[in-house]
């Protein structure tokens, strides 16, 4: 299996300049290109073969090959439209990994994870333990769902 290689700053860069990318302010994107917090941010979150993780902006897929390295299926959600042929060229070697372009606040996160699992879901929210979703997605979510009701 191929070893997660994103988090060296020189192949981060490479396929940047690759594709031309342009740093978009509106989403805030920052790409974590430091191994050992890298691999910090895996050990602590006890990912295991045997779950199922739904990544949040997966930018050009650096912490995504690192989660498809410790989990057991990976779903990205991206929103960007030019990182999707990047994410689509930096994770071709992990075959546990599926992109869905969209916007995050407009998936039905519960379905996703069903579909994955088969399984009850258990949403997992900020403090509550390993794999939290960030408080402004949780809050979006929330406002979205009382504006429907």
């Amino acid at each position: 299996m191929t070893r997660p290689y994103l988090g060296n700053p020189k192949y981060t860069i490479e396929v940047l300049q690759k594709y031309g990318f342009v740093f978009q302010k509106r989403f805030g994107q920052n790409f974590l290109i430091d191994t050992r917090v890298l691999d910090r941010i895996i050990e602590a979150s006890e990912i295991t073969k045997d779950d199922f993780v739904l990544e949040i902006g997966p930018g050009i897929g650096t912490m995504t090959q690192y989660l498809a390295d410790a989990a057991r299926e990976v779903t990205a959600v991206e929103i960007d439209d030019a990182l999707i042929p990047i994410l689509q060229d930096t994770l071709k070697e992990w075959d546990n990994v599926s992109v869905i372009h969209g916007d995050i606040l407009k998936t039905d996160i519960r379905k996703i994870a069903v579909y994955r699992t088969g399984d009850v879901v258990r949403v997992e929210v900020e403090g509550a333990g390993r794999g939290d979703i960030p408080a402004a997605v949780k809050a979006a979510k929330e406002r979205d769902t009382e504006d429907a009701e």
